[in-house]
């Protein structure tokens, strides 16, 4: 039993001597260690230090080489000083201010735009532009040494100007987001040089996303590109008024039937019951027509008109009588019409201000104020329009409209309800 707890002692010193060797060799190292990174920066220091110094004895020699070339740069005596046109600019300057009136312009840009994208963009690409006109202007940029180092950093300006340029090449459109997790691109907004290949990769992180349709806005200076959206399952939805630009729609999920909405499908006429105080209709009659027939003045309401206001503008363009609005009286829907369109057209009532009638010479043959009973019975006179005035006449039920704010669009409204006492708000 005691040599074995001899043997345990001696193995217990052994093992504490190893470590104390262990935690000896790593004090050792750091100690090493920490020498080096000293002696390290002492030699950084010493470099900068004599870095420095070569730089003011630089700077010393060059005033005065200037000194005694009078200021031409690398000791050369210039009799005139020599100026360069910039091309776009139209503008003379002499060289050394040339560099500082571009700078000038990329501190401009940076001002004035909101992304950094193309601030970047902007100043690489004067860069880009100063650093070839250096190879034409060989001889007059030996006038200029500060032009002469600056064309150092154009040379890496052309490396970053050809990575920019790829990168803007590659980049995905954005568009806009919708309320039902669409997005519309407005391709006047959204430079492209490889269009198929920014469409593909767009398309892909679009159904990454989970966006559901998509809406291209293509104007006619860029129709080229039509074909290509049609390869990748875009179809025509509509145009707009002034024919300008085509819209082009795709639906993505393909687990999933189409709810892109069709473009308006239905036509909005308004049509004019105008009764004076003898009990008499304004009718009209019009050029181009089938056969012949006494009418109600009207028309197609234009884009954000209201029904009222169309009707009085009607009367006004044909018969050049003013009124002001009484009620809406009915209005009948039919379809198929138009452009294979719905239609449907408004009767509204009104009010004569004056009764003087000067025809429309483009449209109107001839118009009149016809007693009510003669129109009923005319011959020459629609069924439709026959029960539009003898509902006016004999069942006046009063449609009354009021304007307000719409709750959810914040655009004005006009809301219609029959014998309405607190809302009776003329249109």
């Amino acid at each position: 039993k005691k040599k074995k707890k001899k043997k345990k002692k001696k193995k217990k010193k052994k093992k504490k001597k190893k470590k104390k060797k262990k935690k000896k060799k790593k004090k050792k190292k750091k100690k090493k260690k920490k020498k080096k990174k000293k002696k390290k920066k002492k030699k950084k220091k010493k470099k900068k230090k004599k870095k420095k110094k070569k730089k003011k004895k630089k700077k010393k020699k060059k005033k005065k080489k200037k000194k005694k070339g009078g200021g031409g740069g690398r000791g050369v005596k210039l009799k005139k000083k020599k100026k360069i046109t910039l091309g776009s600019l139209g503008t003379k300057l002499p060289l050394g201010r040339y560099t500082y009136f571009i700078m000038h312009l990329c501190n401009k840009f940076i001002v004035e735009s909101l992304s950094p994208v193309k601030v970047i963009s902007y100043v690489v690409l004067i860069l880009f532009q100063l650093y070839s006109c250096s190879f034409q202007l060989s001889s007059a940029l030996k006038c200029s040494p500060i032009f002469l180092n600056f064309t150092t950093t154009l040379k890496s300006a052309e490396k970053i100007f050809n990575t920019t340029q790829q990168s803007r090449a590659m980049s995905l459109f954005t568009g806009k987001r919708d309320n039902y997790n669409g997005v519309a691109v407005d391709l006047s907004q959204e430079p492209f040089e490889d269009f198929q290949q920014q469409l593909e990769k767009s398309l892909i992180n679009w159904k990454a996303d989970n966006v559901r349709g998509v809406w291209f806005n293509v104007s006619l200076s860029q129709a080229d590109v039509i074909p290509v959206l049609t390869k990748h399952g875009f179809r025509f939805h509509h145009a707009s008024k002034d024919g300008s630009t085509l819209i082009m729609t795709k639906w993505l999920p393909e687990d999933q039937e189409s709810r892109i909405p069709g473009y308006a499908h239905t036509m909005i006429g308004a049509g004019a019951v105008v009764l004076n105080e003898k009990n008499q209709v304004l009718v009209v009659k019009e050029f181009y027509r089938s056969r012949p027939q006494w009418k109600l003045p009207g028309g197609y309401v234009e884009l954000s008109e209201d029904i009222g206001e169309a009707a009085k503008r009607e009367v006004l363009e044909e018969t050049n009588i003013r009124t002001e609005f009484h009620s809406l009286a009915a209005f009948r829907h039919t379809h198929k019409a138009a452009f294979g369109c719905s239609d449907i057209y408004f009767i509204v009532r009104l009010k004569p201000l004056t009764e003087d009638i000067t025809n429309d010479d483009r449209e109107i043959a001839e118009s009149k104020w016809m007693d009510v009973d003669e129109f009923l019975n005319h011959p020459e006179v629609h069924e439709n329009n026959r029960m539009f005035v003898r509902q006016c006449v004999e069942n006046p039920t009063e449609i009354s409209g009021f304007s307000s704010i719409h709750p959810v669009l914040k655009h004005p409204q006009f809301m219609y309800f029959p014998a309405l006492k607190n809302n009776t708000t003329s249109s």
